[in-house]
């Protein structure tokens, strides 16, 4: 019980991704063998996906899967899907997936930009709230002391004018839209049958490599390093020693997941870690000059 408290931030933060891991794979129907068993093909190294998204879907399909009740592919999945198709089959799919995915990010900054803000912000009021955690340490069982405890707390983040909510609800809203462009780029066909730099979009990051595709390599350099700066972006200026090796797991988890998902669905997180860190910085700095 004594471990969870002491690293109920840093479990919060793996529970986290690993709720995301399994909700990346909303909306999207593998492909199984009579065993139960979900198919990889042999020669992508990739999960079969059956409700695959053509090129020839529009958004009067997205419009006819509203009207079914199947909201979460007609108002986000399917809409995405054809934007994705739109610039792909005019500029090439690994230029739409980076495209798309600047636009997407672009478009949910305001709203993950009040969370980085307030993040900041509980960062520089740590000093002030250890003071009042050493204030009261060893008095746990006290409950007239803990009440005083939260008292404080609460007058010290009314002072400093914090929401804490506000770092909780950005997720709930920005997530589903996050999941859905996950789906979209798994489920787009046309994303399966071309390549980018000479890599194969639909391979396994493994596949490629047996096929010769070296700069596969430089995909999945791209996809750590990227989403290690993004980590380290995102904590900084957190004295928290609970999240000081954070960047490090997290990145050696990615790198373990990246090498199972094909190179376009990598080439998407790695673009949207570069977007995630410039859209941090800029924040940060808007900060620093006010």
């Amino acid at each position: 019980m004594e471990f969870l408290k002491k690293h109920k931030r840093l479990i919060l933060l793996f529970s986290s991704f690993a709720l995301l891991l399994v909700l990346t794979g909303c909306g999207v129907d593998y492909a199984k063998d009579e065993a139960g068993k979900i198919v990889v093909d042999e020669i992508t190294g990739a999960r079969v996906i059956e409700n695959m998204i053509d090129t020839s879907t529009s958004l009067k399909d997205a419009w006819a899967l509203i009207v079914k009740g199947d909201l979460f592919d007609g108002l986000l999945v399917v809409p995405l899907s054809v934007l994705i198709t739109t610039l792909g089959e005019v500029l090439g799919y690994g230029l739409a997936i980076i495209i798309s995915t600047i636009l997407m990010r672009t478009a949910v900054y305001p709203i993950t930009k009040k969370s980085t803000v307030n993040s900041q912000r509980m960062a520089e009021m740590q000093p002030k709230m250890e003071k009042i955690n050493k204030k009261y340490r060893g008095k746990e069982k006290d409950r007239e002391a803990q009440t005083r405890k939260q008292q404080e707390v609460m007058a010290l983040y009314q002072k400093e004018g914090i929401n804490p909510l506000k770092g909780c609800i950005s997720p709930f809203i920005t997530l589903p839209l996050f999941i859905a462009f996950f789906s979209a780029i798994y489920r787009t066909k046309g994303i399966y049958t071309d390549r980018f730099l000479g890599i194969n979009l639909a391979n396994t990051p493994k596949i490629s490599f047996e096929h010769g595709e070296y700069l596969v390599v430089l995909l999945i350099l791209f996809v750590v390093v990227s989403n290690y700066f993004s980590m380290k972006v995102t904590t900084a200026g957190q004295n928290n020693p609970q999240t000081k090796n954070l960047p490090i797991m997290m990145t050696v988890m990615i790198a373990v997941f990246s090498i199972s998902i094909p190179a376009g669905v990598a080439l998407y997180w790695g673009t949207g870690s570069i977007v995630m860190i410039v859209q941090t910085l800029i924040t940060k700095r808007k900060r620093i000059d006010k």
